[in-house]
């Protein structure tokens, strides 16, 4: 695979999946999970809610070549009470309720992949249970005693901070060592603009033919909206995002009225301006100049002196403005900010 960021690269991950990638630090993420995939060991990925975990777990699954099927199960989406039943199974009668015996995910993915999402969440109980049964490459089903081998490939994904979870003693060291075999991490879609602009116009696309609706572009200024949002729920919040927008449009565009109402307040200067007065502030006040539009250009001004302080070092910059690094290449991104614009406003 070659991270090449002038075609959107597709990756096939079986049972209809498709992947499309555009941004050059996830294709390699993909690349280097296609080149380990085929090993025994444990996977760990780990990445926000919604930036495509799953999705890497069925790269992982369809890349090992292994026979057996993917079963999935969300850790955090069942009671504590009923986890380890099934993950492991039970026998009859080996709690109240059990009248037959029961095998667990565990066994179902024999000579496949279990991929255990939302790992952080596991009860401490269960964690000493599983660590065991990586171990011993064997489970027992509750109220049992035969040891039934285990083969299947164990890839877990979290979107918390697993040191931080060992060092405050919600998740066991040894476990977080055991499954952190193999680890990817997936970044934020906010740090992916290649990535969101592909997957904006493939999922509007896509919606626009789901309504019977004829298909139309999105505007410079709708897609500078969508870059500017930080998207704090990844992909998924994208998808619901472009649902809705392709049910709104009815021009011959996807315009920033058209956007969800959390995208629109902030955004709406964008149609209104082609961008702030050279100084970085308005001189008078204008018809259509909205304070968001001052704000803006202040932040836009803002910037420009730190990077100019800072001799252009971004991380300098940074540092100056009291924010992290990636906040600030994504504001110039926002603003448009190079060196080119920065000499035309300084000098």
């Amino acid at each position: 695979m070659t991270a090449d960021v002038v075609r959107p690269f597709s990756l096939e991950l079986g049972d209809g999946y498709q992947l499309r990638l555009a941004d050059p630090v996830v294709i390699e993420t993909f690349a280097r999970i296609q080149r380990t995939a085929d090993s025994r060991m444990p996977f760990l990925i780990t990445g926000q809610t919604g930036v495509g975990k799953e999705l890497a777990a069925r790269a992982v699954h369809h890349y090992s070549r292994r026979v057996g099927p993917l079963v999935c199960i969300n850790c955090g989406a069942l009671p504590d009470a009923l986890l380890e039943s099934e993950l492991f199974g039970h026998e009859q009668g080996a709690f109240t309720g059990a009248y037959v015996a029961k095998p667990g995910l565990f066994e179902e993915a024999r000579k496949g992949t279990i991929f255990l999402d939302e790992i952080g969440e596991l009860p401490m109980r269960s964690q000493g249970a599983l660590l065991r049964v990586l171990d011993g490459h064997s489970i027992v089903r509750l109220g049992g005693r035969m040891q039934i081998p285990f083969d299947a490939r164990v890839v877990a994904a979290t979107n918390a901070d697993m040191q931080d979870a060992v060092a405050s003693g919600r998740f066991r060291a040894d476990l977080y060592h055991r499954l952190r075999g193999l680890h990817v991490h997936l970044p934020p879609l906010r740090d992916r603009p290649a990535d969101l602009r592909l997957l904006a116009t493939e999922l509007f696309d896509a919606a626009r033919d789901d309504h019977s609706l004829a298909r139309v572009p999105i505007s410079p200024l709708a897609m500078q909206a969508l870059e500017a949002h930080d998207w704090p729920g990844n992909v998924r919040e994208l998808k619901y995002a472009m649902m809705l927008a392709a049910i709104h449009c009815g021009g011959e565009a996807l315009n920033v009225s058209d956007l969800p109402e959390d995208m629109k307040l902030r955004k709406e200067t964008f149609s209104r301006r082609s961008g702030p007065p050279h100084d970085g502030a308005p001189t008078s006040f204008a018809v259509g100049y909205t304070l968001g539009d001052e704000l803006l250009a202040i932040e836009r001004k803002r910037i420009v002196q730190a990077l100019d302080a800072a001799g252009g070092v971004q991380t300098r910059a940074a540092q100056l403005l009291g924010m992290p690094r990636r906040s600030l290449v994504r504001k110039l991104k926002v603003h448009r900010i190079t060196k080119t614009a920065r000499d035309t406003m300084t000098h």
